[in-house]
């Protein structure tokens, strides 16, 4: 059930979801143009679509890990920007897929833009698995905080506003609301080599009876909080683009009413590596 880059909080944060809205760097910084984009794969031990454990591996910590990778091109037109991409959800936890191991396509486009220090996105995904589709309409915004508690500290709020508009699943169409911040720190800040800190903090409420599951419930679905990691490649020449490992762990608690998870508290993690230019 298709992206949460960054996705679908499959352990890369909410960057379809809310692309305007801006988590902590973790790569070098990209030569200024209007044209940027990333390329980039993670492991990820869960695929967690919005607090369900899509994979059903509950507490195991590992044994349906998937392989995730991913494209995002954005052009910044001043007034606005213009992103689209793709995330793949590789793994053999399941036959019938959409060919091989391959799981599941997910495509989006968006437009996102700045007013003072708010930031909104609007993004159109479809996510593909096996002969059904989910067409997603997100809503995001966010706010630029730092400076309110010190000068080089935020805790980036922010708000997605998850609608499912259409679906081959027999499921209710409906919405789902994401709060969260996500304070982030540089732990080591060296010559040789770097390393970024951000913990995020989300919760979902799912607005609408049957969004997960034939028969559930509305309602407060899920709480997280995590640890993640981000190390610039700066050994490697700009040339090349800029190149950096992520790495972090999440910790979820799920309502039953809402979804039909083994396990309503379980730990993911993922590994990842990037390429910015």
């Amino acid at each position: 059930m298709g992206n949460q880059s960054q996705y679908r909080f499959v352990g890369k944060g909410l960057a379809a979801a809310a692309l305007c809205v801006s988590p902590m760097a973790v790569a070098q910084e990209a030569p200024e143009s209007r044209v940027s984009g990333v390329v980039g794969a993670d492991i990820n031990s869960h695929f967690v679509s919005y607090g369900l454990d899509v994979w059903a591996e509950g507490d195991a910590f590992s044994g349906s890990d998937t392989f995730n990778p991913y494209a995002e091109v954005s052009i910044d037109f001043d007034a606005f920007s213009l992103t689209a991409g793709v995330w793949a959800d590789i793994n053999d936890n399941a036959g019938g897929g959409l060919g091989g191991d391959i799981q599941e396509i997910d495509g989006y486009i968006g437009v996102g833009f700045g007013y003072e220090a708010f930031s909104f996105g609007v993004t159109y995904q479809e996510w593909a698995f096996a002969s059904q589709t989910e067409d997603i309409l997100d809503i995001s915004i966010g706010y630029d905080d730092t400076g309110l508690i010190s000068d080089d500290f935020a805790l980036s709020p922010s708000i997605v506003i998850h609608n499912r508009v259409d679906n081959g699943l027999g499921l209710s169409n409906g919405t789902i609301i994401v709060a969260g911040i996500e304070p982030g720190f540089t732990i080591v800040d060296s010559e040789e080599f770097a390393i970024d800190m951000s913990v995020p903090v989300n919760f979902g409420f799912a607005l609408d009876d049957g969004y997960f599951i034939a028969g559930g419930d509305d309602g407060f679905g899920f709480f997280s909080i995590g640890a993640a990691f981000g190390m610039p490649l700066d050994m490697i020449p700009s040339d090349y683009g800029a190149w950096a490992l992520n790495a972090g762990v999440t910790l979820y608690s799920t309502e039953s009413d809402v979804y039909a998870n083994p396990d309503d508290t379980f730990v993911t993690y993922n590994l990842g590596l990037s390429l910015a230019f």
